[in-house]
């Protein structure tokens, strides 16, 4: 009698800030039942970053102190469950470089998601200037870049066919004046 390993259902955010953040990871069956012992790791830069086992809550808080943008890690491992890894990105704090930009001047979205065979970013600027819009993979390479121009005011969409990547989990970059915004994104084929 080999038993089934079941899937384990792990909660994060998927972005985090610089400096000082805290880090909420929620371990649970897959009926919603918290699970306990559960060991949590985050790597940072190849390196155990922290870890924890999870109590009869199923929930960890983390308290980061990230020095650096990037991407870290988490697994989960517990007794009969198959293990678990995703990832956050960390970002630094839009605006701090400009103290007048107090309001967040740009929005991102993208849909459908997770995406079959294609996707709509559409994304908003509230002030002219350059605009950078770009693709990235789970290690952070840059796979394509959508846009690179400086652009007025205003609502934009980039209709973007999903046929020259494989399916698996990318994150969408816009950065633009004082602000940065990242989205995660799956492709499924």
């Amino acid at each position: 009698g080999t038993k089934m390993l079941e899937t384990i259902i792990v909660k994060h955010d998927t972005l985090v800030f610089v400096e000082d953040s805290q880090f909420v990871v929620d371990v649970m069956t897959q009926s919603s039942l918290p699970v306990k012992d559960a060991l949590v790791c985050i790597m940072k830069d190849g390196e155990l970053y922290a870890h924890q086992i999870t109590g009869t809550n199923g929930r960890i808080t983390f308290k980061l102190t990230l020095a650096t943008p990037g991407i870290i890690y988490v697994t989960v491992t517990a007794h009969n469950y198959l293990p678990y890894e995703d990832s956050a990105v960390v970002e630094n704090i839009g605006c701090e470089e400009n103290a007048k930009c107090k309001v967040q001047n740009a929005k991102l979205e993208v849909y459908p998601n997770p995406s079959i065979r294609s996707a709509v970013i559409g994304y908003q600027l509230a002030i002219k200037g350059r605009v950078s819009l770009s693709l990235y993979d789970i290690t952070g390479r840059l796979i394509k870049p959508f846009v690179d121009e400086d652009k007025e005011a205003g609502y934009y969409t980039v209709n973007w066919d999903t046929k020259d990547v494989s399916s698996g989990v990318y994150f969408i970059k816009l950065e633009t004046v004082g602000y940065k915004v990242t989205k995660k994104l799956t492709i499924l084929k």
